[in-house]
């Protein structure tokens, strides 16, 4: 397998683990995740600057969910905590994936 092939392979395991090896010859590799970033009230996720705060922050911006105060995303793991500590945020969650079995009956 190329080397390439474990940056962009689809566990996020895999690609930290290759970012760990390669790090003494090459420069830092950064794993983006998908993230649901929950603002502390409505009105900070209908404010523009806010979301223009969250994108300057490296969030690529992908929904924006005003009613919930939810905004979702991709951000570098590194830049989260950045992300965290801005007062309009109350949570950041890795966007996790699910499946759930159909119920008989």
């Amino acid at each position: 397998m190329i080397w390439h092939d474990f940056y962009s392979h689809p566990s996020v395991f895999v690609q930290e683990l290759a970012g760990i090896l390669l790090s003494p010859w090459r420069g830092r590799r950064s794993v983006h995740i998908d993230v649901t970033v929950l603002l502390r009230n409505r009105a900070a996720a209908e404010d523009a600057d806010v979301i223009d705060k969250l994108k300057q922050l490296g969030l690529e911006v992908e929904q924006v969910l005003p009613r919930l105060s939810v905004v979702s995303g991709r951000i570098d793991r590194s830049d989260v905590e950045r992300l965290q500590a801005l007062p309009e945020v109350k949570d950041v969650q890795e966007a996790g994936r699910y499946h759930v079995d159909l119920i008989e009956g």
